[in-house]
């Protein structure tokens, strides 16, 4: 039987089209629409993508061609409860730009941690530093070390934080942080804790 698929890539956008719809349609059975998302252009792909949305279906496979600035709107649609999707925004998250992952990750932790099937873990290794950051020096001020954060903060933000500490600012357990620490920021706290220790004994 020949290869059917050797021709894709010759076909034009018309022939793409009808092919695609014979297999939305199961009058095609050689193809699959996964197979022919590379050679979906721009249009096709958004047509595609919403009728699937629309009927609850995965649309995991396209996600690599959609346009990201398409991804990006219907992420926030979902999020801000504008378009109801029952399969897990995680998978989208490679695709959205890193503002829109951003602008996500500020919008989660506001709503306490979790949110349409979106969690703070799943959105770390995605969302740029300065956010981080920011948010994990705001809660340690506060107090609380957010040891789901730490592997992901910046060394800058983990020096502020030790230096802080190490200045009186903070009342602070840090023995979370050693693993992730430089070795002369470890030395630090080292001497630090000896003599408080060794004030506290000969108080």
């Amino acid at each position: 039987m020949k290869n059917m698929a050797q021709f894709l890539p010759f076909l034009d956008d018309d022939a793409i089209d009808e092919l695609i719809t014979k297999v939305e349609n199961g009058e095609e059975t050689n193809f699959n629409l996964a197979a022919l998302m590379p050679f979906a252009n721009d249009n096709h792909l958004q047509r595609i993508f919403n009728s699937r949305i629309a009927k609850g279906l995965d649309v995991s496979f396209m996600m690599p061609f959609v346009n990201e600035s398409v991804l990006n709107q219907f992420v926030l649609d979902v999020v801000n409860g504008k378009v109801t999707y029952n399969q897990p925004l995680t998978t989208f998250l490679p695709f959205i730009s890193g503002e829109t992952t951003n602008a996500l990750y500020t919008f989660v932790d506001e709503q306490g941690g979790i949110h349409n099937g979106l969690s703070l873990s799943n959105l770390m290794p995605f969302v740029d530093d300065h956010i981080l950051d920011e948010r994990f020096i705001i809660s340690a001020k506060n107090g609380q070390i957010r040891k789901e954060m730490v592997p992901f903060v910046s060394d800058e933000a983990l020096d502020q934080l030790v230096n802080s500490y190490l200045n009186g600012e903070l009342d602070l357990d840090l023995d979370i942080l050693l693993p992730f620490l430089s070795k002369e920021q470890v030395r630090k706290v080292f001497t630090y804790e000896m003599n408080k220790q060794s004030n506290e004994s000969n108080t």
